[in-house]
């Protein structure tokens, strides 16, 4: 059995209990650490660590007396995503947040754009784009998302703050919904405007 295999009972078990889905839990695990469960790395200037690349932060906040203990690391990143989501509400901020903070995100107003912060923009593209894709497909065979176009109201200003090609609401499977650009083909797909 595979060290991904191993871990299905630990995502299963706190996705539940932080109100997340599978597929989103096992995508952030596998574009932090490529499910490693020792993996250590330097990101944002601070060191992240174990399977959901927590910072020392993190693991004050959650607990994790040993980052590297799948337990405690899917534990702790679960909590910090269902956090995340409760302040932030919609899925590509919370994946922003995560890997840079919830302040950097409020303050920018969403996802970062490429040239101002790089290494945000490509871990939340690489989630959305690719890995997210293939795990909803994978733990919901029988029941694909649908997708259909976004109505929107226009914000303050009348700038919708997506690309002037509109949006598509992705619904996941646990009834929450995200919007992404109906250019999700073309370059920069997650550029907001």
């Amino acid at each position: 059995m595979g060290r991904r295999e191993e871990l299905e009972e630990l995502i299963q078990r706190y996705a539940d209990e932080f109100n997340l889905d599978r597929a989103f839990l096992a995508s952030v695990i596998e574009q932090g650490s490529g499910w490693d469960p020792d993996k250590e790395k330097k990101s944002n200037g601070t060191v992240e660590q174990g399977l959901m690349q927590l910072t020392p932060e993190d693991q004050r906040i959650y607990g994790v007396e040993n980052p590297f203990d799948p337990e405690q690391n899917v534990r702790a990143g679960a909590n910090r995503l269902g956090d995340l989501f409760d302040r932030l509400g919609d899925s590509k901020s919370v994946l922003a947040a995560y890997k840079s903070s919830p302040e950097s995100v409020e303050e920018y107003g969403g996802v970062p754009a490429k040239e101002d912060d790089l290494e945000t923009y490509n871990w939340v593209k690489g989630i959305a784009e690719d890995i997210f894709p293939k795990y909803s497909k994978e733990y919901y065979p029988e029941d694909p998302a649908p997708v259909e176009p976004a109505e929107r109201e226009a914000a303050p200003g009348g700038s919708l703050g997506f690309s002037p090609e509109g949006t598509y609401r992705l619904f996941l499977p646990d009834g929450s919904f995200t919007d992404v650009p109906s250019n999700i083909d073309e370059e920069p797909a997650w550029e907001l405007s």
